[in-house]
C-alpha cells in the first residue's frame, strides 16, 4: 500500500503519492536554489507555488484525490526544469515555449483610471488600451450613459489580475517558471525605473494616486450599496419563507387531524382513483414546500452566513424529491381528468298491456327506507343498507313523455354513465341500481338511484322515457313535479312541475289537459291606451289604461 502525503501548496491542502512528494520536494528546492540569490526570488517561488497550486486543482476529481508520479511530472514539464533556467537564459528559454494559451479575462490594475476594466479588455481583445477608452467614452455619450451600468457589472464580476499567474493568463503567456521569472524581473524594472524618474513623473504619479484612491473609494461604496441590497433582499426571502414554511405545517397538522376524523371511504370521494388522500396531500405539501426551504437558505446565505446551511448532496435530494412529487401529482391530475372523458348507456325496455284501464297513474316512491342512514358529504348522499353496505344516493331522475306508435305503453329506462373508456362507462352505467313497480294501471317511479360507492363523482344519471298510444290518458301526481322533463308537448305549454297534478290525454303527439281550466288572453295597444282582457268560465277582467287612468273591471258568472 503506497503511502500518501498531504501538503499545503498556496492554502490548498493536496494529497500526493510518496513519491510524487520528493519529486515536487526536489524541484522546489532546485528552484529555490536557483532563484534565492536573484532579484525578486522571493516573489518568484511564491507566484510558482500558486501555478502549481492551479494545476493540481485541475487534475483532483474529488476530496481525497491522491495525486501521483505522472501527474507531478507533468506538471514540472508543463512549467519548464531547473536546468534548463540555470543553463540558458530566460529569454532564449521562451523561444522554445512557441505556443500560447488563450485569454482569459481580468481587470488590469497596472493599468487603470478607474477599475481597470478598459486595460483587461485591451489585453483580451489585442488592442492598445487607449482605443478601448476613446471607444467607452463615445459609447458613454451615444447611449446616454448607459454603458456606465455595464461598466460597473464588469467591475463587478471580472476579478483583477492579482498575481503573476493571472497577469501571463490575461495577456495569453504560458504560465510556466520561465515566464513568471521574467514577468517579475519586468515589474522589478519598472519600479526600478519609475523610483529614478520620481522628479520627472512626480505630478503625472500624483495625479494617478488621486484616481486611484477615489477609484477605489467608489467600488466601496457600490459594493457597500449591493451589500445592504443583498441585506434587504435576504431578510424578505427569510420572512416570506418562514411564514409560507409556517403555515404549511400548521395546515397539515390541521388536515391530518380533519382527515383522521372522517371515515376513509368518504374521503375517496373527491378522487375518481383510489389513491389516498394523504399520499395526494403530502405531494402537494413536497410541491409547495421544498422551494420555499431554497429561499429560506437563499435568504441566510444573502445575509453573509459563512457556513454551509444545506451540502450539495442535500439540495440535490431534495431536488430529485421535488421533480418526483411534481410528476407524480402531474400524472395523477391527467388521469384524473381523463376519467370521465367518455360518455355511454345501459337501457332496459319493457312494454305491457294496459287493459284494466284507459288511465294510467304516475306515482312517486321516494327514498324513505334510507331515511335513518343519510349522510352528507361534499355534495355527496351516502346511505346505508340492512347489511350496513354503503352506496352513492343520488336524485338525478328524469321522467320523459312522448307517443308510442304502437299500441302498447312502452317504458324504457336509460342509466347514463362516465368512463375514462367506452367499456369503463358501460361498466359503470350497469352498476346503477334504478326500481320501479309496474301495476294494472299504476306506475311507481322511484326519485333516486344508487351506485357503489366506488363510483365517487362520476357524473350519473337515470333517464325515464315513458311511451302513451294514441288516446291513452295519464295521471301525473303532483309530488313528481320536480322529476318531469323540461320539455314535454301539452297544448297547455305548461313546464315541468305545472305538468304535475292533473289529467292528460295522448293526442296527435302531445298532451292534451282533460282538468285544466281554459283561460284566455287579449291585449290591445293603440293610440288612445292599452286594452287588457283575460276570461276564463268563471269570470273575466278587463284592465284599460288610457287618458282617464288605469281602470279594472272584474266580471263574475
Amino acid at each position: 500500500m503506497n503511502k500518501t502525503i498531504d501538503i499545503h501548496l498556496a492554502q490548498t491542502l493536496f494529497s500526493l503519492d510518496e513519491q510524487a512528494y520528493i519529486i515536487l520536494k526536489k524541484y522546489l528546492e532546485r528552484l529555490e536554489f536557483i532563484f534565492i540569490k536573484t532579484e525578486g526570488g522571493k516573489d518568484i517561488l511564491e507566484d510558482i507555488e500558486v501555478r502549481i497550486s492551479e494545476l493540481f486543482t485541475e487534475i483532483k476529481t474529488g476530496e481525497r484525490y491522491v495525486i501521483s508520479v505522472k501527474e507531478v511530472e507533468q506538471v514540472i514539464e508543463t512549467l519548464g526544469s531547473p536546468e534548463d533556467l540555470a543553463g540558458e537564459d530566460a529569454e532564449t528559454y521562451e523561444t522554445k515555449s512557441n505556443f500560447s494559451e488563450p485569454k482569459k479575462l481580468f481587470r488590469d490594475t497596472d493599468d487603470r483610471f478607474i477599475g481597470g476594466v478598459a486595460g483587461g479588455l485591451s489585453h483580451y481583445i489585442g488592442i492598445d488600451s487607449l482605443w478601448v477608452r476613446l471607444i467607452l467614452l463615445i459609447l458613454f455619450f451615444s447611449s446616454i450613459g448607459g454603458v456606465v451600468l455595464v461598466y460597473i457589472l464588469l467591475w463587478i464580476i471580472v476579478p483583477e489580475a492579482l498575481t503573476t499567474a493571472d497577469k501571463l493568463k490575461m495577456k495569453g503567456e504560458p504560465v510556466n517558471v520561465s515566464n513568471i521569472k521574467k514577468k517579475i524581473k519586468e515589474e522589478l524594472d519598472q519600479v526600478s525605473n519609475s523610483v529614478k524618474d520620481v522628479d520627472y513623473e512626480n505630478l503625472g504619479n500624483q495625479l494617478k494616486k488621486k484616481s486611484k484612491s477615489f477609484s477605489d473609494f467608489l467600488l466601496k461604496l457600490i459594493k457597500g450599496l449591493f451589500r445592504i441590497a443583498g441585506l434587504f433582499i435576504g431578510i424578505m426571502f427569510l420572512l416570506v419563507s418562514s411564514v409560507s414554511l409556517l403555515g404549511l405545517f400548521i395546515g397539515t397538522i390541521l388536515g391530518s387531524v380533519f382527515t383522521a376524523m372522517i371515515p376513509n371511504e368518504l374521503l375517496q370521494l373527491g378522487i375518481s382513483m383510489d389513491l389516498p388522500v394523504i399520499i395526494i396531500g403530502l405531494f402537494a405539501f413536497l410541491i409547495a414546500g421544498i422551494p420555499f426551504i431554497f429561499l429560506f437558505t437563499l435568504g441566510l446565505n444573502l445575509l453573509g452566513n459563512n457556513g454551509q446551511v444545506m451540502g450539495r448532496t442535500s439540495k440535490l435530494i431534495l431536488l430529485g424529491i421535488w421533480v418526483f412529487a411534481v410528476i407524480a401529482l402531474s400524472i395523477f391530475g391527467i388521469i384524473e381528468s381523463k376519467a370521465f372523458a367518455v360518455t355511454s348507456k345501459k337501457s332496459e325496455l319493457i312494454e305491457w298491456d294496459n287493459n284494466a284501464s284507459d288511465t294510467l297513474k304516475i306515482y312517486l316512491n321516494e327514498h324513505q327506507k334510507y331515511s335513518e342512514t343519510i349522510t352528507l358529504f361534499n355534495n355527496l348522499t351516502i346511505v346505508e343498507n340492512e347489511l350496513g353496505e354503503s352506496f352513492r344516493l343520488d336524485n338525478n331522475v328524469r321522467l320523459y313523455i312522448q307517443k308510442n306508435k304502437n299500441d302498447q305503453l312502452g317504458l324504457s329506462i336509460e342509466k347514463i354513465a362516465k368512463g375514462w373508456s367506452q367499456k369503463k362507462a358501460i361498466e359503470n352505467a350497469g352498476e346503477i341500481t334504478y326500481t320501479h313497480d309496474l301495476f294494472d294501471d299504476q306506475l311507481v317511479l322511484d326519485n333516486f338511484w344508487i351506485s357503489p360507492i366506488k363510483s365517487k363523482t362520476n357524473p350519473e344519471k337515470v333517464i325515464v322515457n315513458l311511451s302513451l298510444p294514441e288516446g291513452k290518458y295519464v295521471y301525473i301526481d303532483s309530488d313528481f313535479g320536480d322529476y318531469l322533463a323540461k320539455k314535454i308537448k301539452n297544448n297547455q305549454e305548461y313546464y315541468r312541475k305545472r305538468i304535475a297534478g292533473h289529467l292528460w290525454k295522448m293526442e296527435d303527439g302531445e298532451l292534451v289537459c282533460q282538468d285544466c281550466e281554459s283561460v284566455k288572453a287579449g291585449l290591445h295597444i293603440d293610440e288612445n291606451g292599452l286594452e287588457l282582457n283575460v276570461t276564463d268560465k268563471d269570470a273575466s277582467l278587463e284592465v284599460t289604461i288610457d287618458e282617464n287612468g288605469l281602470q279594472i273591471k272584474q266580471n263574475e258568472e
